[in-house]
């Protein structure tokens, strides 16, 4: 995975096999050319062919960098207000109360929202740490 020597500011947290760092979209290193590396490889593992970064407002960028300087985890979150709860196979056989269930792809989430502050838009470890 990429080497990202010298990214020093926005550490959030240090653990003994590395450091996880926070790359928010108003930062300087949101657009740059690691960052979209980064996202390519993340996009890629995970099917998302044609996405590069994120383009709603207050995304924030969270990356483990592994002690040997490589990225080794990345999750992409957003700041939302509200959210669909995922609901079971069998769940979505009972609702008849009005709710309407979607099915999405594997899985089916209620037309029902509630309250929520931050929204998962992708998480990925690097197939060498799984």
């Amino acid at each position: 995975m990429a080497n990202v020597q010298g990214w020093n500011k926005g550490v959030i947290g240090n653990y003994m096999d590395g450091r996880v760092i926070q790359v928010k979209d108003t930062d300087e290193h949101f657009g740059t050319k690691k960052i979209k590396d980064i996202l390519f490889i993340v996009n890629r593992d995970l099917g998302f062919s044609t996405a590069g970064l994120p383009s709603r407002p207050n995304v924030m960028i969270l990356l483990f960098i592994s002690n040997d300087k490589r990225v080794s985890g990345c999750l992409v979150a957003e700041a939302i207000q509200s959210a669909s709860r995922v609901v079971s196979a069998e769940t979505s056989e009972k609702e008849g109360d009005g709710k309407t269930i979607w099915k999405l792809g594997s899985w089916y989430a209620s037309s029902e929202t509630v309250p929520a502050i931050c929204g998962v838009n992708r998480i990925w470890v690097s197939h060498e740490f799984r």
